[in-house]
């Protein structure tokens, strides 16, 4: 059974989740990795405002798996 502070849970868990990602790729200096200079040199690495849009973007999917894991444990 769901409740309001399941969803709340669930949210927050979403939020930290978001914010560690966001605060990774503003660690610097990251040599070869995407940071708050720029971006890294591989192949899977994109510029810093791509990187935070992208970790922002997870948050609806983040929201619900936390909540379905809440649900299941409750």
């Amino acid at each position: 059974m769901r409740d309001s502070s399941m969803d709340r849970r669930g949210a927050d868990l979403a939020e930290a989740a978001v914010s560690a990602l966001v605060e990774a790729v503003e660690i610097t200096p990251k040599p070869g990795l995407t940071d708050g200079r720029g971006p890294g040199t591989g192949p899977g690495c994109t510029d810093p405002a791509t990187a935070r849009w992208a970790a922002k973007a997870l948050y609806p999917g983040l929201a619900a798996l936390f909540l379905d894991r809440l649900g299941q444990a409750g």
